[in-house]
């Protein structure tokens, strides 16, 4: 009976195993790219002799992150993908140079580079053959890997400092995003010495995560490397695209006009456990909304990841002492009134930390401390240091923001609506399309919803009016992409 029951075990041990064998052969798909042909890439005249400098980051001594059990190297990586992309450039008609084609560095030795680190005297290399070669702009390829293997999606980033980097970073960035099942991650501010250093628009394209298992099955598929090469090239492209129209335009106006007008969503208020809508505006995932997370909530990093995840763009909704108002909205960790430099900085660093991917912050109320120059200084202080923007919710009229912001050389953007300070969805619905008339005066418009008792209504509105605001030929974009397309020339409805 014994050897019964052991034989039945045994046989149902090698089923569980050929059944589990065969479901891993049957459930694994190698990655399908989006096809294309070189001919819709040859058709643009903007990328004819353009020279694009690629720099495949990594290589010789340093092979970036790594899985070494598997043979996946970080340099192996960017060097495939790096020539791929060379390839589709070449044939559309630009002049590629590459920083390297083989396992090389350029690090000298100590009694050459001086004082000079190994990783610093190489990026200075590869900066030099860049402009030696007289590059337009400067493309550096690399693979990320973090503790949190959850993390996954493809991200750019840019020089803050420098508008031309910035839209390159957003057109590379837009393409990646448009490959199937990639995270929906933003072009980001990046405070790297390359972008820092480098005389032409430069952007770090961070191509996926090697230590997310699915990403690190893709990245190292040629077809995967295909489609990010094709991405690359396509956000190539319309960046020279772009460049194109702004220097045949005569003037600034004659720039908008070319250009569609844009709408930017900022969703105040999420990190509370309890305010509504908060699922219904992650389901609005098909849109690029700005959710602003407030700090020290049960929920703050919880929203925050889950908004980065679904593609959001996620700003710090920083809580600022008001002039009125009921002082229980506040929330904890606010900017208030008496509070010296070190403590705002403090409670800015502590925000900044339970929201680290945050591109930029907004005030929660604040109609007090957003007047005072001896409090917002320090506020702006710090967003520099960050490589964060600053949205202007405008709780006061006598805001300082704008002059101080400038002053230190932050960039700074404000609010035209709040959409939702009436709750029914009828207002809310009213509101949107206003601030769609809006956009079409002055070429751009950001308004201001909320999660809370309203949310719910406005998430509805939200839901069945975009959609009317893109028939009209509105972008609907982030509010980081505005950064480069404001109209100093406003109008109000009422100018006509």
């Amino acid at each position: 009976m014994k050897k019964l029951r052991l034989l039945v075990i045994k046989k149902r041990v090698l089923y569980l195993f050929i059944l589990s064998f065969l479901t891993l052969i049957l459930t694994y798909t190698e990655y399908k790219p989006i096809t294309t042909t070189f001919g819709e890439l040859m058709a643009p005249i903007c990328i004819i002799n353009k020279k694009v400098f690629l720099d495949p980051g990594h290589g010789g001594e340093d092979p970036g992150c790594n899985d070494p059990r598997l043979g996946i190297y970080e340099e192996d990586i960017n060097l495939k993908v790096a020539s791929k992309t060379r390839e589709i450039l070449t044939k559309a008609g630009a002049e590629v140079i590459m920083s390297r084609e083989s396992d090389k560095d350029y690090v000298l030795p100590k009694a050459l580079r001086g004082d000079m680190t190994k990783k610093r005297c190489d990026l200075t290399t590869r900066i030099s053959i860049a402009e030696e070669g007289k590059a337009d702009v400067f493309v550096s390829l690399h693979v990320n890997a973090t503790r949190k293997r959850s993390y996954a999606g493809a991200e750019t980033f840019y020089n803050p400092a420098e508008p031309d980097s910035v839209l390159l970073a957003q057109n590379i960035q837009k393409h990646l995003r448009s490959i199937p099942d990639m995270t929906k991650r933003i072009p980001k501010p990046g405070n790297y010495f390359l972008l820092k250093n480098a005389s032409m628009p430069s952007v770090i394209v961070e191509m996926g995560y090697l230590s997310n298992s699915k990403e690190k099955e893709l990245l190292v598929q040629e077809s995967y490397q295909e489609a990010l090469a094709l991405a690359i090239s396509r956000g190539l492209i319309d960046y020279f695209k772009d460049c194109t129209l702004r220097l045949e335009s005569p003037s600034v106006t004659d720039v908008i006009a070319i250009q569609k007008p844009k709408v930017a969503i900022i969703i105040d208020d999420l990190g509370h456990p309890y305010n509504k809508g908060v699922e219904e505006i992650m389901a609005l995932h098909k849109y690029p909304l700005t959710l602003a997370v407030m700090p020290n909530m049960e929920k703050t990093v919880e929203h925050a990841l889950r908004a980065e995840k679904n593609g959001f763009e996620v700003l710090i909704h920083m809580p600022m002492e008001p002039e009125y108002g009921n002082s229980n909205w506040l929330g904890p960790g606010a900017i208030k009134n008496k509070m010296s430099r070190q403590e705002i900085t403090l409670n800015l660093r502590k925000a900044l930390d339970q929201i680290p991917n945050a591109v930029g912050l907004n005030n929660h109320m604040g109609s007090l401390v957003t007047q005072k120059r001896e409090l917002m200084l320090p506020v702006m202080e710090f967003l520099k240091e960050n490589y964060l923007f600053y949205v202007d919710s405008r709780t006061s009229e006598k805001t300082v923001c704008r002059d101080i912001a400038g002053e230190v050389g932050v960039p700074y953007t404000e609010r035209t609506l709040f959409l939702d300070n009436q709750y029914d969805y009828a207002s809310i619905k009213r509101e949107i399309l206003k601030l769609g008339q809006l956009a079409q005066l002055n070429g751009y418009a950001i308004g201001i919803g909320h999660v809370g008792p309203q949310g719910l209504n406005t998430a509805k509105a939200l839901a069945d009016t975009l959609p009317l605001l893109e028939e009209q030929g509105i972008d609907l974009v982030f509010v980081s992409e505005l950064f480069v397309e404001q109209n100093p020339f406003k109008k109000t409805i009422s100018d006509g």
